[in-house]
């Protein structure tokens, strides 16, 4: 007969207890380090994930600025196409009022020379130093007399 059988139940029922007493313990020793592990772990993950907001806050710093970078830029252009666009406007006004100049030169000329042909005339009678005077009026020559 085995020697468990021999004990009393009492007896029995205490060793019992005790093996599963130290059964809990392994079970409960494992439980509470697999615990601490994932406990671990997630203090580790609610790091990362508390650093997550504040990568965000850089990253959405940095295309702030690329964003203003480019809106500086487009405003830039816009001037720029905006000053292209005066320029042939510009160019018109300054062809225009050059045409005018060169209209008002050339009919001024005409006045001079339609005023110089009478005092042309005047002066031709007048003698030069060889004695002789040569007129050109309306074309033709004449000879003018010495003087005496």
């Amino acid at each position: 007969m085995p020697l468990v059988a021999s004990l009393p139940v009492a007896t029995r029922i205490a060793a019992f207890g005790i093996l599963m007493v130290g059964v809990f313990v392994s079970v409960s020793s494992v439980l509470v380090s697999t615990a601490n592990t994932k406990v671990q772990e997630g203090i580790e993950l609610v790091r990362e994930a508390g650093q997550a907001p504040n990568e965000t806050r850089s990253h959405n710093r940095s295309v702030a600025e690329t964003v203003k970078k480019i809106s500086g830029s487009a405003v830039e252009q816009a001037h720029g196409i905006e000053e292209i666009g005066k320029a042939p406007g510009h160019l018109d006004g300054m062809t225009r009022q050059k045409a005018a100049f060169a209209d008002e030169s050339a009919a001024a000329a005409s006045l001079l020379t339609r005023r110089f042909e009478p005092l042309a005339t005047l002066v031709a009678v007048f003698r030069t130093s060889s004695g002789q005077s040569k007129a050109r009026a309306h074309g033709g020559e004449r000879q003018v007399a010495k003087a005496p």
